[in-house]
């Protein structure tokens, strides 16, 4: 039996699909497999496919957890030998669990794995006290958990040298789709695009995959500015970039070049991701430039 969420299970981070959409999505491919397996339908996932699909679950092994803060955990899933993953950039996976009582609980998650990822990905979970999906992910374990996952999920579009400027701004736990997105770009040889990341947090630990992100400012064409907004004592590590405040207007306007040739992504909490856009569009960004994950 499929647990349908309460409505404080959102994030307020303004998923694309939050957890209340994906219950409905589950609850149609549910009864569109019951159709099938009742003689109403044929089914639509050939026989000899070995791609991990986006309507039929497949059971991945956890091979690595590391945890990166005190309530923040990083994930690597193997699929079957039988299988592969096509994975792209700007889409995500849900995951599907049995709670402690038997009943079904999906989620989902964005891998910060490369494009082109096929046996094995990586997911980043935040784990909440009284979060229904958190009671069961806290008792994985490597070398042991089996979970089920479909995907990968989403229309996000991105051409080669699209822009000339790609501006993201993340707050939280809204990095990991910018990291995947970072990686698709400046690992591209054919890539003209000056990308840069404005990420907010609230404390240096806080601040996830930093050492990740540093690392990729190697690339001439990415840089990275921290923003902490709960935290003032000037601790941060040689070359980093960092702001103790929030990311405001003026910041913004300090740190858009280009509103012409520019793409804008957003991803955090709801609030944080309406001040940006509010913010973008203030400094001239046209509305149909500025993405919100």
């Amino acid at each position: 039996m499929m647990v349908e969420p309460e409505p404080s299970d959102c994030c307020g981070q303004s998923c694309v699909p939050c957890v209340l959409d994906t219950h409905q999505e589950e609850l149609t491919l549910w009864k569109k497999h019951c159709w099938e397996n009742h003689g109403g339908g044929k089914s639509q996932i050939q026989e000899d496919s070995v791609k991990m699909s986006s309507d039929d679950y497949t059971s991945c092994r956890l091979t690595m957890v590391e945890q990166l803060t005190h309530s923040c955990f990083r994930y690597t899933f193997t699929l079957p030998e039988d299988h592969h993953l096509d994975l792209f950039i700007g889409t995500h996976l849900i995951l599907r669990q049995a709670s402690a009582n038997g009943r079904t609980i999906t989620r989902q998650y964005t891998p910060i794995s490369p494009p082109g990822a096929r046996k094995d990905f990586t997911v980043l979970m935040k784990l909440y006290k009284d979060g229904q999906m958190s009671q069961v992910i806290k008792d994985w374990e490597a070398g042991q958990t089996v979970a089920d996952w479909r995907g990968p999920i989403g229309s996000f579009n991105y051409r080669t040298n699209q822009c000339s400027h790609m501006y993201l701004i993340a707050a939280g736990t809204g990095i990991t789709p910018m990291y995947q997105i970072i990686r698709s770009i400046i690992e591209n040889d054919k890539e003209e695009t000056l990308v840069k990341l404005l990420y907010a947090a609230g404390t240096r630990e806080e601040t996830l995959l930093r050492e990740e992100l540093n690392e990729l400012t190697s690339y001439w064409n990415f840089t990275v500015k921290y923003f902490l907004s709960d935290e003032s004592n000037q601790n941060h590590s040689y070359g980093e970039v960092v702001h103790y405040e929030r990311i405001s207007k003026e910041v913004i306007e300090a740190e858009v070049a280009d509103v012409t040739s520019c793409l804008a992504i957003v991803c955090g909490t709801r609030e944080f991701e309406g001040d940006m856009r509010t913010h973008l569009l203030s400094v001239g960004i046209p509305e149909e430039q500025i993405i919100r994950f």
